[in-house]
């Protein structure tokens, strides 16, 4: 997997871009920051610490990709290999945060308000799977993202020089990238799985809602349209989520490294609006009143 950005699983650290191409990279996460905080200062009637989840998953992201583009475009840091290594390692460092606060709130989500309406049997594996999935996720995207690297100066062909990353040997690039790839397999059964969840969801809902037929004008009839709705942003975005962590298995230039972050941008901003939305009238999710 020949990639510009060396934390894959979260599309971090892309290197050999312009400073435009930097400044527009940093454009998604800036407006998915801001739907983060939305969620964050929603008044008190949406409660529940799970929520708390999304809003560090886009902060950290957001602050992630700034200190990215920061390290390209500040002289200091572009002139200075301590200084760039010591932004590039804290960057891949701490690249597992925004992914272990996402991964965790879907796995607190779906054994809340989605195993339930499948078989016991089947719910107790899923949620067993899950929740083991997180710690391989986020050490393979650690193992990727920090092995075999060095930072020194490189030559291009017009006899400029740039500060750039080096993996040390081909046998540590090899294992990097397999441990790279990993985080990206994985992340993306984790989020197809709960995609199938949450679809699951949405069709039990719509077949209740029909089998219920309330009037237009009663609250029964309401309830289950906001219900469904709800479910079904939540449901959209968990599915672009797990297109964007399909599309890092691609050979990554800047025009897919910047699909991959409108790609998230949308999947989170959906995610949040089910959130609010829909999970007034799910059971122990966030509780809320319309």
């Amino acid at each position: 997997m020949n990639s510009i950005c060396l934390s894959v699983a979260p599309n971090l650290r892309c290197q050999g871009l312009t400073k435009l191409e930097n400044f527009i990279l940093l454009a998604p996460p800036a407006l998915e920051v801001l739907f983060s905080l939305t969620l964050a200062f929603t008044n008190s009637s949406i409660r529940g610490r799970k929520r708390w989840l999304l809003v560090l998953d886009g902060l950290a992201f957001f602050l992630l990709a700034l200190a990215d583009t920061l390290a390209h475009v500040i002289p200091d840091v572009t002139s200075s290999v301590l200084a760039f290594r010591i932004f590039d390692l804290s960057i891949a460092g701490a690249s597992f945060i925004p992914i272990l606060a996402y991964t965790l709130f879907l796995a607190l989500f779906s054994h809340a308000n989605l195993v339930k309406y499948i078989p016991s049997r089947f719910s107790r594996v899923i949620m067993v799977t899950l929740f083991v999935l997180i710690p391989f996720i986020v050490a393979s995207n650690e193992i990727g993202s920090l092995l075999g690297i060095t930072h020194t100066k490189v030559k291009l062909s017009n006899l400029t020089t740039v500060l750039g990353i080096e993996i040390s040997s081909i046998t540590m690039q090899r294992i990097a990238s397999f441990f790279s790839f990993l985080a990206v397999t994985l992340l993306t059964l984790f989020q197809a799985t709960n995609f199938v969840l949450s679809f699951v969801r949405v069709v039990r809902a719509f077949v209740d809602a029909r089998r219920a037929e309330p009037g237009e004008s009663s609250p029964e009839g309401k309830d289950e349209i906001h219900l469904f709705r709800g479910l079904g942003w939540v449901s959209a975005g968990l599915k672009l989520g797990a297109i964007e962590t399909v599309v890092g298995f691609a050979d990554i230039n800047f025009g897919v490294a910047l699909t991959r972050r409108i790609l998230r941008f949308f999947g989170r901003a959906m995610l949040i609006i089910g959130v609010i939305k829909g999970c007034a009238y799910l059971s122990n999710c966030l509780p809320c009143h319309s």
